[in-house]
C-alpha cells in the first residue's frame, strides 16, 4: 500500500481488510508507506523474504495478526518521520509469533 491508500478525509479508519496473507521468497510480505493505512490483517504467514518481511514507513492505523501470525526470515522495519505522532501499530493476537534470522 502506498500514496495515501486507505486515507478517508484526514484520518485512516479501518477500511481495508485482509483475511489471510501468505508470502514466500519474495521481496517483502507486507509493505505500507507514504501516508497509507487503515488496514487490518487477520492472519499473517510470511517466510523467506529477502528484504523487510514487513515494512511500515509513515503508515497509519495498521493492525497486524488479529487472529494469528508467523513471520520468519528477514526483519520487520517500522519507521516514521520525527514530526509524525500519528503512527499507530498494533500487534493484537496472542497467537502471533515473530522469528527473525
Amino acid at each position: 500500500m502506498a500514496n495515501r491508500n486507505g486515507k478517508v478525509g484526514n484520518d485512516w479508519p479501518e477500511n481495508i481488510f485482509v483475511h489471510y496473507i501468505r508470502a514466500r521468497r519474495g521481496g517483502r510480505g507486507i509493505f505500507s508507506v507514504s501516508e497509507s493505512g487503515g488496514a487490518v490483517f487477520e492472519k499473517i504467514d510470511i517466510a523467506g523474504t529477502k528484504s523487510n518481511s514487513i515494512l511500515l514507513e509513515n503508515a497509519y492505523n495498521i493492525t497486524l495478526a488479529t487472529v494469528s501470525g508467523v513471520v520468519e526470515g528477514s526483519d520487520i522495519r517500522i519507521a516514521a518521520r520525527a514530526d509524525d505522532i500519528l503512527m499507530l501499530l498494533k500487534f493484537i493476537s496472542k497467537e502471533c509469533f515473530i522469528q527473525s534470522k
